[in-house]
């Protein structure tokens, strides 16, 4: 119990006093001491509970696992210290309202509805509390100061809101103290306060490693102009929580904008001489001294809000908000904070305060729309954005600029559905309404033109995308502070669009800024960092670094997980994201996985026609196709394209992409009329500046190639070429398929020299490549032109190479070995050398029958290479022995009038002639005849 850092003061209570008194020496300070009589006990004990939770609401560190949160690390915390400030700053400068008041008692009469000398408090509090006693009320360290620190404690916003009534009085009196002190000038240049209390040793290493930093406390911070109140309000410290006195020097000379006050009777406790900081106070560490193991010292000094980065941003968002904020900009507030479930909360306060007829109705409904869309929730985002439009289409004057707001929102809502021209005719709307009100180039006009861009982006319609971009940036640039989150919104949408059409350096550079904004203006886990993070992977993908993608893509994932609703559209498309960057790698199964997992998701919160689906069905089609289950893969592709045809224009790369993907699987399924078809239609769509144009190109024509339009072909292949040599200067894979294509056609036209000069081109590209398969492979055709050119030592002399380098492969591929042994022996075989013939015949047939059944039909082949070597060496025996096998396996396989068989009765029949045996020699020419003429008889009728 004692070891334990939770515990940390302990009483005894027993009558035998003595016998408790020398072992508790050893646990000093935690044990508080040794108690005979309860009344004694139980003041200890209020005394302990009242220390600690002063101790534990101003002077908290906050640690990544820490759930009270009052002191901050600004240089780690400054983003979650800025959007503090800005909260602090509406609450303060709301109008006050009496219902606040109201508010405030009833969410306290909760709190303490069974505490009836507490209840007498709050309802004492009620009846007589005028604004001029916050501080006096306060200072009594009843209910008031409990609650409201245990909310600030715990950062609990809802509960913060509703103490924004005595949160403003209490600044203000503080403030208005602040004022008279400074226009009477103080008595000296310099003030020096204190405080005692104690803290964990963790939290006080947390602020010895940031000495020369700055600390926020975010609660009403009180303090003594005298060391000995101070410390006198602190008991004896332990190793666990030592004692800290904290002296505060105050610089009355240089101006500061932070209010404190000096509260000589106005306090309860006039005697502790206390000097009140109002809420958000920030104070330099100068030095932290650890005097003894349980006795610390720590000096402050005030200082001004001097992150000038941070400040410079809040005063720009200050100034969005007003001099007078209402629930509006507190919505707006959480908005930037992506707490949806706040923004709705606080509109719909707002929409029950408002009457009927109040022109705010429909901004209201608009960002309640807004909340429900960031969620997913397509369906009553909707209901909201249509609801608004109906208010704004009758306000005054016609049109008002709440209805281009309306507009605005539609638009937003319509292309996150996959409806991109009904987005783009809403936005239209808004922009032509906002020009009737504003010049082109104000900042009411960065919506319209940033939710154009971004539409005409997803219409892949790059230019009127980027001019709409470039009018968002002047805008920005212009008017918003350089750390501003939407100024961090349009890097990240130009990187995107410069990434999409291959710009990948800009790209970089503007992510670069986007990024940079976000993670000092925005919460860590907020979903904009999150989508930066997913459009980095992208980049990273389009730039062939696929495990760098994958990292950003499981920073996106995890933000996203935090962040959004399980079910979010966004989590679906990180899951596609994984997925296709997983396949990028080789890693199918892994896709499979991730393309399942973002399909459930894009059911559950998509339209059934929505793209992203379109292109997780490819995702899985294409997976399909590569495991040759063909038939799944054609249907989830087919599905792909139905809802592209409806949702894309004619002309839209996915469908392009699509197109090529039906190509390919049709070309699996020998339907190459059908291959054809979908290529061209694809190649109709591409521009020639798309990356992998050689690639469909090179795919056109090999189908050209099945389809033995060889004119066709070579035209294809050399546009293909064409373009991959004009698209990249790097040397890729693409390329030596596209010299292999055409190695092949002009092998089929009987053009071997040309056919040997591609393939060599081919050749040498893999060996920078180093794709030992393909070499060997490309040995082996160059091998096969040497033949067919009657070249046969240099034909075996490409065989050899291609054996030597298939042998080293993991795995072997045996049944190419043996196809290119055979191919040796016909080698030797035409040059009249038998016996190495016969040696190349038997090595194939000892691969081919480790691969297949003995008496398999596709072995007759490899028995009749070795019959004929046997017969030309005059081993009739031999050779006999093989082609009666070879009869064997054909009575078992082929019908009666099977003309191999015939072929095989003929060879017996020459090799029982060659050996004298003429009677045996005819009765097996007969038996072919026999079989020859009816197989002619057949083939007649």
């Amino acid at each position: 119990m004692y070891q334990s850092s939770k515990i940390v003061s302990i009483c005894i209570f027993c009558y035998d006093k003595l016998k408790h008194k020398i072992w508790s020496y050893q646990y000093e300070p935690k044990i508080r001491g040794i108690f005979v009589e309860k009344d004694s006990l139980y003041s200890k004990l209020i005394a302990d509970v009242r220390f600690q939770i002063q101790n534990s609401l101003p002077m908290s560190i906050l640690s990544e696992d820490a759930k009270q949160r009052c002191i901050r690390d600004l240089n780690k915390e400054s983003v979650t210290f800025m959007w503090f400030q800005l909260l602090i700053k509406i609450l303060i400068n709301m109008k006050r309202e009496e219902n606040g008041k109201d508010e405030m008692i009833n969410l306290c009469r909760k709190q303490y509805k069974t505490n009836q000398s507490v209840t007498k408090q709050i309802e004492e509090f009620h009846l007589k509390y005028y604004q001029n006693q916050a501080i006096e009320w306060y200072s009594k360290n009843i209910f008031l100061f409990r609650l409201l620190n245990r909310a600030f404690r715990i950062e609990n916003i809802d509960a913060i809101y509703k103490f924004r009534f005595f949160i403003r009085d209490l600044h203000f009196q503080v403030d208005e103290l602040h004022h008279q002190h400074t226009n009477q000038s103080f008595t000296n240049n310099e003030m020096i306060v204190y405080r005692g209390q104690q803290m964990s040793k963790n939290e006080l290493k947390t602020l010895e490693e940031n000495q020369n930093g700055l600390i926020s406390v975010n609660t009403f911070f009180s303090t003594s102009k005298s060391y000995n109140i101070a410390s006198g309000f602190t008991p004896s410290g332990s190793s666990d929580y030592p004692i800290v006195i904290f002296t505060i020097k105050i610089n009355n000379q240089i101006h500061n904008d932070q209010p404190f006050a000096i509260l000589e009777g106005l306090s309860s406790f006039h005697q502790e001489e206390e000097v009140l900081f109002t809420i958000g106070t920030v104070f330099r560490i100068n030095f932290v001294e650890q005097i003894t193991d349980t006795f610390w010292s720590v000096q402050l000094t005030l200082a001004s809000k001097e992150n000038s980065e941070l400040s410079e941003l809040i005063n720009s968002l200050e100034e969005e908000i007003g001099e007078e904020p209402t629930l509006i900009q507190l919505g707006k507030m959480f908005f930037y904070m992506s707490d949806n479930d706040r923004v709705e909360k606080y509109n719909r306060i707002l929409l029950e305060q408002l009457s009927l007829a109040h022109e705010d109705l429909s901004a209201v409904d608009n960002n309640i729309g807004d909340a429900y869309l960031n969620r997913g929730h397509y369906e009553t985002a909707s209901e909201y954005y249509y609801k608004a439009l109906s208010i704004a289409l009758d306000l005054e004057p016609k049109p008002h600029i709440y209805l281009a707001h309306s507009y605005d929102c539609i638009g937003l809502f319509n292309d996150r559905i996959g409806k991109y021209d009904d987005a783009i005719e809403y936005l239209k709307k808004a922009r032509d309404i906002k020009l009737k009100y504003v010049l082109s180039n104000e900042r009411v006009m960065e919506s319209t033109y940033n939710n154009l861009a971004m539409v005409y982006r997803h219409k892949a319609d790059n230019e009127n995308s980027l001019e709409n971009y470039k009018k968002v940036l002047e805008i920005e640039l212009q008017s918003l502070h350089h750390l501003h989150p939407n100024l961090a919104s349009v890097y990240n949408n130009i990187a995107l669009l410069n990434s999409q059409i291959g710009n990948y350096n800009d790209a970089w550079t503007y992510y670069t800024k986007a990024l940079e904004i976000e993670l000092k203006s925005l919460p860590s886990n907020h979903y904009k960092i999150g989508t930066t993070y997913n459009n980095i992977a992208l980049l990273h993908v389009s730039t062939n670094n696929q495990v760098e993608a994958l990292e950003y893509y499981e920073k996106a994932l995890n933000i996203f997980l935090v962040s959004l609703q399980p079910d979010h559209s966004n989590i679906g498309s990180i899951y596609y994201n994984m997925g296709d960057t997983s396949y990028k790698i080789g890693d199918s199964n892994r896709a499979m996985d991730y393309f399942k997992q973002a399909l459930q998701i894009q059911i559950k919160s998509l339209l059934k026609d929505h793209i992203d689906l379109a292109k997780t069905w490819n995702g899985i089609a294409v997976i399909y196709c590569e495991k040759n289950n063909y038939i799944d893969a054609l249907e989830h592709c087919q599905r792909a394209l139905d809802i592209q045809l409806k949702s894309l224009p004619i002309d839209h790369p996915d469908l392009a992409g699509t197109y090529f993907n039906m190509g390919t699987i049709n070309s699996k399924l020998d339907r190459h009329n059908e291959a054809l078809n979908y290529y061209l239609s694809s190649l109709k769509i591409f521009k020639d500046d798309y990356p992998n144009l050689a690639v469909l190109y090179s795919h056109a024509g090999k189908t050209y190639l099945l389809l033995n339009n060889y004119q066709q072909t070579i035209q294809y292949y050399k546009k293909a070429l064409e373009t991959q040599l004009k698209m990249s200067s790097i040397i890729n894979d693409e390329l030596a398929i596209i010299y292999k294509g055409l190695g092949l056609i002009y092998n089929k036209q009987g053009q071997y020299v040309e056919s040997i000069k591609n393939y060599k081109q081919a050749l040498e590209i893999q060996f920078k490549l180093q794709n030992q398969l393909e070499i060997s492979i490309i040995y082996s055709y160059i091998g096969e032109n040497y033949h067919r050119q009657r070249q046969y030592q240099e034909a075996l002399k490409n065989y050899r190479k291609t054996i030597e380098i298939q042998l080293n492969l993991s795995p072997i591929r045996y049944l190419d070995l043996a196809i290119i042994h055979s191919n040796m022996g016909f080698a030797y075989y035409a040059e009249r050398d038998y016996q190495n013939a016969l040696e190349c015949f038997k090595q194939a047939f000892k691969i081919q029958i480790k691969c297949l059944e003995q008496n398999h039909p596709s072995i007759i082949l490899p028995y009749n290479k070795i019959g004929a070597a046997y017969r030309e060496l005059h081993n009739y025996n031999n050779a006999l022995k093989i082609y009666t096998k070879i009869l064997e396996i054909q009575a078992n396989s082929s019908p009666d009038n099977d003309f191999d068989m015939a072929k095989t009765l003929n060879n017996i029949g020459f090799i029982f002639c060659q050996q004298g045996y003429l009677t045996k020699a005819l009765e097996n020419f007969n038996k072919a005849l026999e079989i020859q003429c009816k197989c002619s008889c057949s083939n007649i009728q």
